[in-house]
């Protein structure tokens, strides 16, 4: 049987990465320190996806084994939203660590078939934002990778991704359990101009599996996105919207938001026949949907 490793795969792309991967037949090797806080993820149970935990990378027990395909996407810092990664201390470089440790891994024992490397669009601003800056010497690392002709590497670099079960520290989710208080104002952070290309997870995990299967070159980091610009402020008035009201948007602006523009240029993916099929209005309706339904429960759960 065909083997994979996920790094990160308890989190927001590795669920659901990991069912496509063993609908496609492949034994399945996650590992994330959340397995051993909350045990293994029952969504994921099945008998070929063997759930490791491990605190740090370098403690990881798989040193010694070869894969087929490794997908990586784990990061500590994404547990933080922009302006709590910001105030951390040394902590804040910790996923450089990780990806220095992945590297050394990769460059030793290279899979059989294809490493998918996860970067971000948020290295356009490495000199402002430690998140940034992570993803930006985690990316060199990747390209360095890609020059060795034993490492078969594709490197992805997603913009705004998003989808159900997202946690707080993202900023849609955190919209969207807003505006299903109803608050008015609704609040944003930093600017309502601040535009996102905004791309649902089930797009992100499509290109994962196409870079895995060879389609995208080897080496450069791609742009993920769907090409169209949506700022913070309409994005909270389509949210409200669907939630069933119309508040004033307001900014926070004491809080920080990043970049002030992201979009991404599709016309390499396109060309290697990646498109985004999941419109924001899709996407947001199915998100409002999830967290709705979790708002329910969890109301019922403290009756």
């Amino acid at each position: 049987m065909r083997t994979a490793l996920v790094t990160g795969g308890a989190g927001f792309l590795g669920r659901v990465l990991i069912p496509r991967l063993l609908e496609a037949g492949y034994e399945v090797h996650s590992v994330d320190p959340e397995y051993g806080v909350h045990g293994l993820n029952t969504d994921l149970g099945c008998g070929h996806v063997v759930h490791l935990y491990a605190e740090r990378f370098e403690t990881f027990q798989i040193k010694a084994k070869r894969y087929d395909l490794v997908f990586h996407l784990a990061s500590y810092l994404t547990k933080y939203d922009i302006e709590q990664r910001n105030k951390m201390g040394m902590e804040a470089f910790r996923d450089i660590d990780l990806d220095l440790q992945m590297a050394q891994y990769l460059e030793n024992l290279p899979p059989r078939e294809r490493v998918v490397w996860l970067s971000s669009c948020a290295t356009d601003a490495e000199g402002v934002e430690v998140y940034a800056f992570n993803k930006y010497v985690s990316e060199r690392f990747a390209r360095w990778l890609g020059k060795r002709e034993r490492v078969p590497i594709s490197i992805l670099k997603p913009y705004a991704g998003y989808g159900p079960g997202q946690s707080l520290s993202y900023p849609m989710t955190a919209i969207i359990h807003r505006a299903l208080r109803l608050e008015d104002p609704l609040y944003v952070w930093g600017s309502k101009k601040t535009v996102r290309d905004w791309i649902y997870v089930d797009d992100i995990v499509d290109a994962i599996l196409m870079a895995a299967d060879g389609i995208f070159p080897k080496g450069g980091a791609i742009p993920i996105g769907t090409g169209v610009p949506t700022s913070f402020g309409e994005l909270a008035m389509q949210i409200a919207l669907q939630c069933g009201y119309s508040p004033q948007i307001t900014a926070d602006l004491e809080k920080p938001i990043g970049s002030e523009h992201r979009v991404a240029t599709t016309a390499v993916a396109e060309s290697f026949g990646f498109k985004a099929k999941v419109t924001l209005a899709e996407g947001l309706a199915r998100c409002i949907a999830v967290a709705k339904e979790k708002s329910a429960t969890f109301r019922g759960v403290g009756v």
